[in-house]
């Protein structure tokens, strides 16, 4: 734990002993407010996907990387919300981000039997300032169509105030490792 996350626990803990149990609720920010919204989306018809959600918070080259702990199994026409802070806790917090900060997938599994899919292990993400900004929410969709191992597309909900993306999500290219 970072000490910028260290203070905001103790002050935190603070004004629950000071205000008692109810006032929490009140004090703490949604999580919406901090942190990035991830859609993830089945277009495909007949296929299902398994994507491998990801976060890194300084950037592909430095860790740590954070993962769902089980990865989502999206039937055809089926998706998911998640957010950054289920990602990673205190470190899928947005304000005041490292400005490698980035969001995106580490592979992904496919095919016609949820039981048996195939495995891509392309990246596909994007970095804050460039494809998103901190409270906006990110829709990823995956089809069957354009290749062996399918294809992603990224859509952003620019939140109130943000700029609109500069660039749409992508493969990245000789990026980092997955370490999962």
């Amino acid at each position: 734990m970072s000490r910028k996350q260290l203070g905001c626990v103790t002050a935190m803990s603070l004004v629950l002993v000071g205000a008692g149990c109810e006032g929490l609720l009140l004090l703490l920010p949604p999580i919406d407010a901090a942190s990035v919204k991830l859609v993830l989306i089945n277009d495909s018809a007949t296929k299902y996907v398994s994507p491998n959600p990801g976060l890194c918070p300084q950037g592909l080259d430095t860790g740590p990387h954070s993962f769902l702990a089980s990865r989502p199994l999206l039937a055809p026409g089926a998706r998911v919300t998640i957010t950054t802070f289920q990602l990673a806790g205190f470190d899928g917090f947005c304000v005041d981000a490292d400005p490698s900060f980035m969001i995106g997938l580490c592979g992904w599994h496919h095919g016609d039997d949820p039981a048996n899919l195939a495995q891509c292990s392309n990246q596909y993400g994007g970095q804050i300032g460039y494809q998103f900004h901190c409270c906006d929410t990110v829709i990823l969709r995956w089809t069957d169509e354009g290749g062996p191992d399918g294809t992603w597309t990224s859509e952003v909900l620019s939140a109130a105030g943000n700029d609109p993306p500069a660039m749409p999500f992508m493969q990245i290219e000789g990026g980092g490792q997955c370490t999962q």
